[in-house]
């Protein structure tokens, strides 16, 4: 991935994903990593957005921490940086 690409805003937000795949111990970064780092963006653009879509930020913050808690975890040493992206969030980012 060539993060040449992305604005500043977009590069934090994918370096912010990567270091919530490693805080949660899981094995590649998600879109629900990704989607909860623009979350968690100050004065981001997301949190507004979904709003308008009459969407509650805070409450699908919530969700995400908890569907990411229950997932399972990798064991044994982890890699820093994270691994690799989810394809998915590869098929995307190309």
């Amino acid at each position: 991935m060539r993060l040449d690409r992305f604005t500043q805003r977009s590069q934090e937000a994918l370096e912010e994903a990567a270091q919530l795949a490693t805080s949660y111990q899981y094995p590649e970064i998600d879109p629900e990593h990704l989607l909860l780092a623009l979350l968690q963006q100050p004065d981001g653009t997301v949190a507004p957005l979904l709003q308008q879509l009459e969407a509650e930020p805070a409450q699908m913050r919530g969700r995400l921490v908890s569907d990411l808690k229950c997932r399972p975890r990798q064991r044994g040493r982890p890699r820093f940086p994270p691994m690799t992206w989810s394809r998915c969030c590869a098929r995307v980012s190309t």
